[in-house]
């Protein structure tokens, strides 16, 4: 089976099953993705894996220079309390495998992503989905991603403008979304 030079080999046997080797490796193939950098985040829903873009097959359309593919984890106990999260839209999902839960809440994340894009809204753009896989525009520069809430430091002034920023930012998220989103770090 195919590695990923750039990719820890405990994280490839661990997140990266077979089949999400081979998303990632098509994509690659296709040119849709030219590099796979490495992990720039990680949690137990999760991991981050920055890569450069190339271009949409098919398409003239360029892919951001800077994406990243989110990898939902497939083996993940947490995933069964997220049922009660998912609406009537995914009532498939509401007794199905962990697996097919994930890529449910995969897809339901890909529609959240694009109704907020269209109302507006600043968040990483989908660029492409297969399953629990996700390819976003990277939020940030030179393989470094833009600073958390938790982590900025403001100025009285900056502190003021980023606090109305985030105010209008969520009233446009549910006036114009129907969206609510518990993290604002």
């Amino acid at each position: 089976m195919y590695t990923f030079p750039n990719l820890r080999p405990t994280l490839q046997e661990k997140v990266l099953d077979k089949k999400t080797r081979v998303m990632m490796l098509k994509m690659v193939n296709s040119g849709i993705v030219k590099k796979i950098n490495g992990v720039i985040s990680g949690g137990k829903e999760s991991v981050i894996i920055h890569c450069n873009g190339g271009r949409l097959p098919g398409k003239d359309t360029p892919v951001p220079n800077e994406c990243v593919f989110k990898i939902h984890k497939t083996s993940l106990n947490e995933f069964r309390r997220r049922r009660e999260y998912l609406d009537n839209r995914y009532t498939g999902a509401v007794n199905c495998r962990t697996k097919q839960l994930i890529e449910v809440w995969a897809l339901k994340e890909v529609n959240n992503l694009n109704r907020l894009r269209r109302a507006g809204i600043m968040c990483p753009e989908v660029v492409a989905h297969r399953k629990q896989l996700l390819l976003l525009s990277f939020i940030g520069s030179n393989s470094v991603p833009a600073q958390t809430l938790n982590d900025a430091i403001f100025s009285s002034d900056q502190l003021k403008s980023a606090y109305q920023q985030l105010l209008s930012g969520m009233k446009a998220m549910y006036g114009k979304s129907k969206l609510v989103h518990a993290d604002l770090s």
